[in-house]
């Protein structure tokens, strides 16, 4: 589900997928998300491509044909390169349903109300909870544009004590884009607000705590494995970052910690004897996160007891790309 969202907020209305790479993610997601029609297969119509693997050795996305009964692909800015061959499985051809995902949602927290298009989301119903009415909307990432989308397709908008809007990325264009909706919107990170697997609505009446210009807490880590010019690639509740080596590893290793070990807590004889710091610059190192990305409030997310670090118990979820994170990255 992580990887679907994230593309859809890439990739908006309907990307696609290869049954290969949805596979290495998660065989077993891929069959309930199969079984339960937000992964549809569907031939698309005129020319194929493949976005991830395989890919011409620049790293381009293959355009794909059938040649004699066998599928081969050519990268269209490098046709020196030839024609490379393609396994049925690589192909796009499992298409991210919202549409359905939605109606899963819907029946599996018997919303009332119908569903509108709102910009590139969708508001999907309401529900009456502890007397109050929440209305709920989707959308691939927070915009000025969507909420006020939101606002002008919602008839009788002004009537809900709340809108839960739900995004897999809350930041970028979040601040001043409350049109007309005032204090009653409430963005909920969409890993932190349904359940995956039921496809429950998880409310949390503590977000009416919350000052309305920020976000619910961080709870969701994502280690891709990707690595660009500017070190590694991690996502926090959905939104991208680029981490030096150094500070990586660190990360790597509490979140390593925080799924293994009772309390969470990592000692630094642990990440010195792991390679991840040295006697030496363990402390610039650790240090160095409350320089970093002053969106992100590390001291919320990293607790640390003398020589001792961990994530926050309020960081509840983790995900490692294994296939990629296993590809030379020493000390993590």
């Amino acid at each position: 589900m992580t990887t679907l969202l994230q593309e859809w907020k890439a990739r908006a209305p309907a990307p696609r997928f290869s049954k290969n790479s949805l596979e290495r993610d998660s065989a077993r997601e891929f069959e309930s998300l199969v079984r339960k029609g937000i992964l549809v297969y569907d031939l698309p119509s005129g020319q194929e491509s493949i976005y991830d693997s395989p890919s011409c050795r620049y790293g381009c996305s293959l355009f794909v044909e059938e040649v004699d009964g066998k599928w081969e692909g050519v990268c269209l800015e490098h046709p020196e390169e030839g024609s490379i061959s393609v396994k049925a499985d690589q192909l796009n051809r499992y298409r991210f349903s919202v549409e359905n995902l939605i109606k899963g949602i819907r029946a599996a927290n018997e919303l009332e109300g119908e569903i509108v298009q709102c910009g590139r989301g969708y508001y999907f119903g309401h529900k009456i909870y502890s007397g109050k009415k929440i209305g709920l909307a989707i959308f691939p990432s927070v915009t000025k544009y969507n909420l006020s989308s939101l606002s002008e397709a919602v008839a009788g908008v002004k009537e809900y004590d709340c809108i839960f809007v739900i995004a897999p990325s809350l930041y970028g264009q979040w601040s001043g884009t409350i049109p007309s909706l005032g204090d009653r919107v409430a963005l909920m990170d969409v890993y932190r607000a349904i359940d995956s697997e039921t496809l429950e609505i998880l409310f949390d009446w503590n977000v009416f705590k919350f000052e309305r210009k920020n976000v619910s807490a961080y709870d969701h880590f994502e280690f891709t494995g990707d690595r660009d010019l500017n070190g590694h690639k991690i996502r926090i509740n959905g939104s991208p970052i680029h981490l030096a080596q150094p500070l990586f590893a660190f990360l790597l290793r509490l979140a390593s910690g925080a799924v293994t070990k009772e309390g969470r807590w990592v000692s630094v004889d642990e990440l010195i004897a792991d390679g991840v710091v040295t006697e030496e610059n363990w402390r610039r190192v650790a240090g160095r996160f409350k320089e970093f990305q002053s969106w992100v409030k590390w001291d919320k997310l990293i607790e640390n007891d003398q020589e001792r670090y961990r994530f926050s118990p309020s960081v509840s979820r983790f995900v490692f790309n294994h296939n990629t994170l296993t590809k030379g990255t020493k000390g993590a």
